[in-house]
């Protein structure tokens, strides 16, 4: 009977071993896509406070103007800019 409760109490044991790894591996994932997203998203020069005039012609589409901004320095992943 002591032995059955042993081989639970291993099987629970293992199980939340288990359960807590999977906890810290999707913790780190989102800490890690967090970071990505908020360099991404962040001012290319947090230091420089100066606007910048940018000339978007009439009918550019996202990609054209993700490109632009792109060139000019402004942002730094086109495709980070459309989804966004």
């Amino acid at each position: 009977m002591e032995n059955v409760s042993v081989k639970k109490r291993k099987k629970k044991n293992r199980f939340l071993v288990f359960l807590l790894g999977i906890i810290l591996f999707l913790l780190i994932g989102v800490f890690f896509v967090k970071s990505i997203y908020d360099e991404s998203l962040g001012p290319m020069d947090k230091n420089n406070p100066s606007d910048v005039v940018v000339l978007i012609p009439p009918s550019t589409t996202t990609d054209g103007i993700a490109n632009i901004l792109y060139e000019k320095g402004l942002i730094r992943h086109p495709l980070i800019f459309k989804y966004e």
